[in-house]
């Protein structure tokens, strides 16, 4: 979708599709080790370093994420600036602001009892980095490789910012919700009117981005039925 909304082909940069999958597997690896969540099953089945050992999984994880690299160039078809930014994009999504900050907010708000004080602990904004960085990975590259103006690559991640806001959010409500279901009520995660004022919010800024800055096409029409799936999502 992100080349898609600008003029680009979808098969013109599968490559960089592929890219962000590599980073995601290697994003869930890590964060299942025994040092990070230490979480033994991953969508239903042992976690790749409960069935293969730690030192495994870590190889594994590092050569996805090295091998992401790699393969974002190969949609450059040539053009080596547009390689080049999309090789950055990629380690702005890692780094420290990206999934690497992530991750390490989680471990300071989950880990010890000593660093569950620490003053990110209530900010949302922090503990969103891995999400909206995904997210903004997944719709930039694309453009990028397509070509995208500075300033419409700027536009993009307010979009894709706002879109990661928009789902962390839901994501509470659905805890809350499940959790209340079941007689119980999640501490830290704030008022349930709130958190679904703020989402309303959040999917209406989402839209007016889209519809202020993007001319229409069927990949607007697709993000904007995006935004529509995560406002009321369940699950």
């Amino acid at each position: 979708l992100g080349a898609e909304l600008f003029g680009g082909r979808a098969e013109d940069v599968m490559h960089a599709a592929a890219a962000v999958e590599y980073i995601h597997t290697s994003s869930i690896i890590f964060d299942d080790l025994p040092c990070m969540d230490n979480s033994p099953h991953r969508r239903g089945q042992l976690s790749l370093h409960e069935k293969y050992g730690e030192g495994l999984s870590t190889l594994v994880a590092i050569g996805f994420l090295n091998h992401s690299y790699r393969l974002v160039t190969v949609d450059g078809r040539g053009n080596s600036k547009r390689a080049v930014d999309a090789v950055i994009e990629i380690v702005d999504c890692v780094g420290p602001a990206g999934m690497v900050g992530g991750q390490s907010v989680d471990l300071m708000i989950f880990g010890k009892a000593e660093c569950r004080t620490c003053a990110v602990r209530g900010s949302r904004d922090l503990q969103n980095l891995k999400t909206s960085a995904l997210i903004r990975l997944s719709l930039k590259l694309g453009a990028i490789l397509t070509g995208a103006s500075d300033e419409e690559l700027d536009h993009l991640t307010q979009f894709a910012d706002c879109l990661g806001h928009a789902y962390q959010l839901s994501d509470d409500i659905i805890d809350i919700e499940q959790d209340a279901a079941g007689g119980e009520y999640p501490k830290g995660k704030g008022s349930l009117a709130s958190l679904k004022y703020d989402l309303l919010s959040a999917v209406e800024r989402s839209k007016s981005i889209l519809t202020n800055n993007f001319a229409p096409c069927e990949a607007r029409n697709c993000l904007m039925e995006l935004v529509d799936y995560i406002a009321t999502r369940k699950d």
